[in-house]
């Protein structure tokens, strides 16, 4: 990945004279949930994945972004002069914000920079992309400008910078993991005086399997922040019976002596979970010292329920995912893992299950509904999956394959009139008949109260490959004659090169983006 966004540098701005590439990892908490803003233990690990950047120090003081995972945005500029949050800002609010927060420590940029990026951790997992941003761009900072500031200093600056800056009152977890992950190992922390210690991840005979829901969570504009409040709340309520700086300081049996402190019983839920957390940390890193991955994966298990019942920070997809390893033979232990409201499950799998565990053996799902716009993943489409399983086990389970785009109300409708096939193309094709019967009415099908396309004449234009073949089959098999485009030049060459009348009408993906200088919208 060092070698591609370098090049990437070297194609935006000329040349890579001088350019240094820097990387942070992700993160990933095996146990110790919400305890890491409430003075308690937290245990994760840092992962292969992560954030590279690719920077070279400027003569002025502008600043430029540009990242490989949205390139839609292009080069984003800004300013030191300028270092402040901004909904149009997009991501570089992220590494705005560490820089305003090294200036506010007395470190300020004497100049500008410019920044390429790439991070292969899932957008929105709950992996900790944010944190590995604010880290690598401490790196980026401490080496370019000669900073003197530790890992535990980065850390720090990248906290107080995603509380401060971008508003998501986050704990240190993050952050530390990213800025202080050591190989083979996870980090017992105490996040109330940050004292800490590797503990070597020997997991006898099993593996560390992360599931991802693709369910993406976005912590500030979720309840993370009102579970915070709520927590603080039922601090100051309990600390007016008993001596403690955060809820990290109780035991359960003190916490359950004290609890009738707290007014309200949401907030009772809340810091239930946040004394009970911290001790099953507590005994989760005992347990592995001991070798003991039976206790491990059950006080695993324990955190899921908690961080669903008391905590309320799970979702329908997390726990299906659970509950469904907690079914598998093999498995230790399965829980959500970081923020919550969506994102990734962290398992502890026996070597010998970790297939079944990946591949749900036949029974575990009633139905699959897949997007067939699905993006290529590793070498896998929607359509190749769809037909591997038709000709798989996959027995009587009813397949509906829909696009990214489909509504509530046509899936609805779409099982309402049985559609229960093995599809290897999308079945709501009749919203686009319905927009095709839009412009022609008078071609309208009354039987079918859609548009006849046998002889319509179409240009489709769309810059995903995938997209432009299985529309094109779609199409096709309704009898339209396709013309194909995939980029903006193509779909004016098309145009151009063919008389008045060619075209009956023009399908567009008006979300594509700028082709050769040309766009959608021109």
């Amino acid at each position: 990945m060092k070698e591609a966004v370098l090049k990437k540098f070297g194609e935006l701005y000329g040349d890579t004279q001088g350019v240094n590439v820097y990387f942070a990892p992700g993160r990933v908490n095996l146990i110790g949930e919400h305890t890491d803003y409430n003075g308690g233990h937290v245990f994760p690990c840092a992962l292969t994945i992560g954030t590279y950047v690719a920077a070279r120090k400027r003569a002025d003081r502008k600043l430029t972004f540009y990242s490989m995972n949205f390139d839609r945005l292009g080069v984003v500029e800004g300013s030191l002069d300028d270092l402040t949050p901004a909904k149009e800002a997009e991501w570089t609010n992220y590494p705005k914000g560490v820089m305003w927060a090294f200036a506010g420590r007395g470190m300020e940029m004497d100049c500008g920079l410019d920044i390429v990026l790439y991070g292969n951790i899932p957008n929105g997992s709950g992996l900790s992309s944010s944190a590995s941003l604010e880290v690598v761009t401490g790196y980026v900072l401490r080496d370019l400008y000669g900073f003197d500031v530790t890992n535990v200093d980065l850390a720090k600056i990248g906290q107080y910078s995603e509380n401060n800056f971008n508003g998501m009152n986050c704990g240190i977890m993050d952050q530390f993991a990213s800025a202080m992950g050591k190989k083979d190992n996870a980090i017992f922390l105490d996040t109330a005086d940050l004292s800490y210690e590797y503990a070597p991840l020997v997991l006898d005979g099993a593996k560390i399997v992360v599931t991802n829901s693709n369910v993406k969570h976005s912590l500030v504009n979720s309840a993370y922040n009102e579970r915070r409040s709520e927590c603080e709340k039922a601090l100051e309520e309990l600390q007016t019976v008993v001596d403690i700086k955060g809820l990290g300081d109780l035991t359960e049996e003190q916490f359950e002596m004290h609890r009738e402190a707290i007014k309200s019983e949401v907030r009772v839920k809340r810091a239930k979970h946040a004394v009970y957390e911290n001790q099953r940390t507590i005994r989760a890193v005992a347990a592995l010292k001991n070798n003991d991955l039976k206790l491990f994966g059950e006080l695993m298990n324990a955190s899921h329920v908690s961080l669903r019942d008391d905590y309320a920070v799970s979702c329908e997809e997390i726990d299906v995912l659970v509950e469904e390893a907690w079914k598998v033979d093999g498995v230790i232990g399965s829980r959500i893992t970081g923020g919550g409201f969506g994102g990734c499950t962290v398992s502890i799998v026996r070597d010998e299950a970790v297939d079944a565990f990946q591949n749900n053996p036949p029974g575990t799902f009633d139905v699959i509904i897949m997007d067939i716009m699905m993006p290529v993943m590793d070498g896998i489409t929607a359509t190749k999956t769809i037909r591997a399983l038709e000709r798989g086990d996959a027995g009587t389970i009813p397949i509906i394959a829909m696009t990214a785009n489909a509504y509530e109300e046509d899936i609805r409708s779409t099982r309402e009139a049985g559609m229960d096939a093995h599809l290897s193309k999308p079945i709501d094709v009749n919203v686009l008949f319905k927009t095709l019967s839009h412009f022609y009415p008078a071609s309208c099908r009354e039987e079918k109260q859609q548009t006849d396309l046998r002889g319509m004449k179409i240009l489709l234009v769309d810059d995903v490959e995938l997209n432009l073949e299985i529309a094109m089959t779609v199409l096709s098999d309704e009898g339209a004659v396709v013309t194909t485009a995939q980029n903006g030049q193509e779909a004016v060459d098309a145009f151009c090169n063919n008389p008045a009348g060619t075209f009956d009408v023009i399908l567009m993906d008006v979300h594509m983006p700028v082709m050769d200088g040309i766009t959608a919208t021109k």
